[in-house]
Order: structure tokens, then C-alpha cells, then sequence
């Protein structure tokens, strides 16, 4: 499956260290992980994470060619990738998607791409980035808009509706990798920690914040005193998580 580049994007001053714990494992299975930083806090740490990650590819949305693209920072950063990555699939991911089994997850992946040009999971009915791999060819023939579109059309919504016109789509679900038993998506991770305080299903934050601590690898300073901080949330039912055993 060396014919995959991973697209990310990554606000500048967050860190996801479960996510990169597995990078190795990702480019087992893809050709490229591309990484492009987006403006999003006051204490950016993009240099660091820069040094701590040499297999992935940086890009920076600030930057006057990712500019050019127009629109939200969502489109600006994924066009960029997109028009950096050499795999015939391109693969949008975010950091708080999680998977169990990596051989068996792409195992399953590799049997979708044989016969459909789009796998995915749906989330009101639009195609979520946190998973989304599609054909290169497939990207070139929408719009390439991944801005909100307005009320309830958030980032992918104009891809979503476009792809849906050109061609049929397999869900995860479809491939019997099944949400909750082989992946979970983790949400609302960014806006825990960029809040005063941690406020969005908090039992799954605190088993996720409680991993990134235990892990052994390197943490940036500033981002070690973050996850400190949000560790003081009020801890309640800790235990209904199911998200442990996937971090």
C-alpha cells in the first residue's frame, strides 16, 4: 500500500503524542505522512514537533503559496497537501482517529480499494475527514472546496456532495471495521484543551489525556504544563470510556 500519502492538518500550538507513537505504524502501510500547520493557539510549537517527527513532510498554511488556495484555513491547508502529495490515494486523517489493529484495519482498506475509489466513514451525511481516502484522480474532478459551507455544512461538505456525484463510496463500516470494536474517532480533543477547561465528554479526555502522559515518548514542555492542566478537570465515570484500549 505504498501508494498512499497521508494528509493533516495540525494546529500549531497542540500536541497529539498517541498520534505520533504510531506514526512507524502508519508508514508501514501508506507511502508519505504530509503535516500541514495551521494557526491555532498563542505558543506555537511547530519547530519542535518538526524535530521529534522526521518521517513526516511539514508545510506551513501561513505561507504565501498555501495562501493562494482561498478559503478557510481547513481549505487552504488541505489544497496544499494535496498538491504536495505523490501517492495515487490521498488520505485525510486527524489526530484523535484512533485504530486497534493496524494490519487488520488496512488488510480490510487494501480489499475496499480494489473495486471503490472512496472509503470513509459518514457523519451527517458527510464524509468525515478523520477517515477520508480517496483516489487522486477522484480529488481532481471536484471543486477541491473544503471549507464550511454554512449552517451544518462543516469542512468537506462541498467534497462530500461533489464525490457522491462522480462516483460510489465504501464505508468502514461496509468493510466490517466497525467503530468502537476497530477504530474510534475521538471527538472534540482540540477544543478540550483550548478551552479554560476541559468541557466535552470528559471521562474519554481524561483516559486520553492520562495516556499521552504515561507514553514513552518525547513531550514538548509547554505542552507537558497543558496536559497538566486539563489532568485537574472534574473526573466523573471514567470508566464508561471505551477509548483506553485503542490508545
Amino acid at each position: 500500500m505504498d501508494n498512499i500519502s497521508i494528509i493533516l492538518s495540525w494546529p500549531d500550538s497542540f500536541d497529539f503524542p498517541v498520534w505520533r507513537s504510531n506514526v512507524s505504524k502508519l508508514r508501514t502501510y501508506t507511502k508519505e505522512i504530509i503535516v500541514c500547520f495551521t494557526s491555532h493557539g498563542s505558543n506555537p510549537i511547530k519547530d519542535w514537533i518538526r524535530q521529534v517527527l522526521p518521517q513526516c513532510t511539514f508545510l506551513d498554511a501561513d505561507t504565501y503559496q498555501a495562501q493562494q488556495y482561498g478559503g478557510d484555513w481547513r481549505n487552504k491547508s488541505t489544497n496544499y497537501m494535496i498538491d504536495h502529495a505523490s501517492g495515487e490515494w490521498i488520505l485525510s486523517l486527524e489526530p484523535d482517529f484512533f485504530i486497534k489493529d493496524y494490519e487488520k484495519f488496512f488488510t480490510a482498506v487494501s480489499e475496499g480499494m480494489k473495486t471503490h475509489n472512496v472509503i470513509t466513514f459518514e457523519e451527517n451525511q458527510r464524509f468525515h475527514p478523520a477517515f477520508l481516502l480517496v483516489k487522486k484522480d477522484v480529488v481532481q474532478k471536484t471543486h477541491r472546496n473544503f471549507s464550511v459551507m454554512g449552517q451544518d455544512k462543516d469542512h468537506f461538505w462541498q467534497f462530500t456532495k461533489d464525490i457522491k456525484g462522480i462516483c460510489d463510496h465504501k464505508t468502514l463500516q461496509s468493510l466490517e471495521l466497525l467503530e468502537g470494536r476497530d477504530w474510534i474517532h475521538m471527538r472534540g480533543l482540540v477544543d478540550n484543551y483550548f478551552a479554560p477547561k476541559p468541557y466535552f465528554d470528559l471521562p474519554s479526555f481524561h483516559v486520553y489525556n492520562d495516556a499521552c502522559r504515561e507514553l514513552d515518548v518525547p513531550v514538548n514542555e509547554y505542552w507537558w504544563k497543558e496536559m497538566e492542566r486539563c489532568s485537574k478537570a472534574e473526573r466523573l465515570n471514567i470508566q464508561t470510556s471505551t477509548l483506553k484500549e485503542f490508545l
